[in-house]
C-alpha cells in the first residue's frame, strides 16, 4: 500500500482530500471538509513546488489548523 501512495506522488494528498471530504458526506458534522480541504491544498502545493515529505507534512499539518480555525469561524459567523 505503501508503494501505491509513493507512486503517486502529490496525487495521494488529493487523493486523501478527496476520501475524507467524501467522508463527510457519510458522517455530517463539518469538521472533514476542512481536513480534506487542507490535504487538497498539500497536494497542489506539492504538485507545483515539489516538496519533501516531511515539508508536506507540516504544510498539511499547518494548513489543517488554519482551515479548521477558518471553518469554525465561518460557522459561528453564520449561526
Amino acid at each position: 500500500m505503501a508503494g501505491v501512495l509513493q507512486s503517486l506522488g502529490p496525487w495521494s494528498w488529493v487523493v486523501l482530500g478527496l476520501v475524507l471530504m467524501g467522508l463527510e458526506l457519510l458522517a455530517p458534522g463539518v469538521f472533514l471538509i476542512w481536513l480534506g480541504l487542507a490535504a487538497v491544498l498539500t497536494g497542489l502545493l506539492d504538485a507545483a513546488l515539489g516538496l519533501s515529505w516531511q515539508t508536506a507534512w507540516l504544510v498539511f499539518a499547518a494548513l489543517a489548523v488554519v482551515a479548521v480555525v477558518a471553518g469554525r469561524l465561518l460557522m459561528r459567523a453564520r449561526d
